[in-house]
């Protein structure tokens, strides 16, 4: 498998976590579409293991101790998040899918710290794009820890912080087409 795959993959897994997320959580969840919800959590936490898989891949070049922390931390966050979402199908209840959530987000935080450290350590990354998902990273665990220590402020961090997410995946869909463009002649 040529590494273009690994940026494809965790590209349009993103972007397809980007588009699915609202729907479940901003949306269905508040409305009481608890089945919709779960079943969205399920197929976003299957997607998160393959992009954490595929972001090791990306982010390797960065140390390889640290690509794997980083894909071990979002692999467990999904476990969290399918847990939750089998939960809310099962048990019927929003208030412990949402206790699960977001508290498993601390670990989703962290695995951003890390990638953006894989980013900056690495001479084939771009550094700016590891400096957004730091600066995301902050959001999800400055969040988390207003839940865990419940503070419950105004709005949450990372509704503004995201954006280097957002670039993440535009970053790798990018980087990926142009990869495969140069291996793949052209005729």
């Amino acid at each position: 498998m040529h590494l273009s795959h690994s940026y494809l993959v965790a590209g349009f897994g993103l972007l397809l976590m980007a588009v699915l997320s609202p729907i479940g959580f901003l949306t269905a969840l508040p409305n009481g579409s608890l089945t919709l919800a779960g079943v969205i959590a399920l197929l976003v936490g299957l997607l998160d293991i393959a992009v954490a898989v595929a972001l090791f891949y990306v982010t390797r070049s960065g140390g390889k101790n640290l690509a794997l922390s980083s894909a071990i931390l979002r692999i467990i966050y999904a476990i969290a998040l399918l847990g939750a979402g089998v939960y809310l199908l099962i048990a019927r209840d929003a208030d412990s899918f949402n206790y699960i959530w977001d508290r498993a987000l601390l670990l989703f935080g962290i695995h951003l710290f890390l990638m953006a450290a894989s980013f900056y350590r690495s001479a084939e990354l771009p550094t700016w794009v590891g400096v957004l998902l730091f600066i995301a990273g902050v959001g999800y665990v400055a969040d988390a820890l207003a839940v865990w220590f419940g503070f419950t402020p105004g709005f949450e961090i990372s509704t503004v912080s995201f954006f280097g997410e957002v670039v993440l995946i535009v970053w790798l869909l990018w980087k990926g087409v142009r990869m495969r463009r140069s291996v793949v002649p052209r005729q």
